[in-house]
């Protein structure tokens, strides 16, 4: 298996670093349209793609599993690491952040430089946290196609206006998730939590000031 097609911004010259980034759950490579030109004009190259489960991707809505993100995003490190062999940093915002986590902390031998890691799917210190597991499990479990709708306005005042309307409106932006989907992406958000004592790479954490 391949990994996905990959969208690009590389500067003009040899790149400083690469990033790869990941976008979050619901969403696709869009959401790092605005940010690639950004960061080639200083001398960063960026790849992003579609994870499997969203985006073009013919079973987008459905649940991929992680170890399937988790080999997708090696196969382009190792692509990427054929081209360039400057620092390689992994950039993960929700879902993106939590397969960022098990790849850096499972595969030493990847060698990531670093994570940027934005309001990254992990569930450590939330209350009541396995009494949700065991409701959402149990919902899972007796409706795996029940659908969740997810509220996307554009005039929400917690995106950019631009992202806002993007999320409202891109037909590739999920509005509905399966709840055997979003069983999948709670489980793999534990499963972050668990390893991520594990990181010995260095790490940016950044959430929202309103983030709760």
């Amino acid at each position: 298996m391949t990994h996905p097609p990959l969208k690009t911004w590389l500067p003009e010259t040899a790149p400083r670093a690469v990033i790869l980034a990941l976008h979050s759950f619901g969403d696709y490579s869009a959401a790092f349209e605005h940010v690639g030109p950004w960061f080639a004009a200083r001398g960063y190259a960026l790849y992003t793609w579609d994870q499997r489960g969203f985006g073009a991707h013919d079973n987008a809505g459905e649940w991929p599993g992680g170890e399937v993100l988790e080999q997708d995003l090696l196969r382009v490190i190792n692509t990427v690491r054929e081209r360039h062999n400057g620092p390689l940093f992994v950039l993960g915002e929700s879902l993106g952040g939590a397969v960022a986590i098990n790849v850096a902390a499972r595969n030493p031998e990847a060698d990531i430089d670093g994570l940027l890691l934005l309001a990254p799917a992990v569930r450590e210190g939330i209350r009541l946290r396995y009494g949700w597991n065991l409701a959402i499990n149990t919902a899972a479990l007796f409706r795996p196609g029940h659908l969740l709708e997810v509220e996307r306005r554009a005039d929400d005042p917690r995106f950019r206006p631009a992202s806002a309307q993007r999320l409202a409106n891109d037909p590739h932006v999920l509005r509905e998730v399966r709840m055997d989907a979003y069983q999948g992406l709670i489980r793999y958000a534990d499963r972050a939590s668990d390893i991520a004592p594990a990181l010995r790479q260095p790490v940016l954490l950044m959430y929202g000031g309103e983030d709760n």
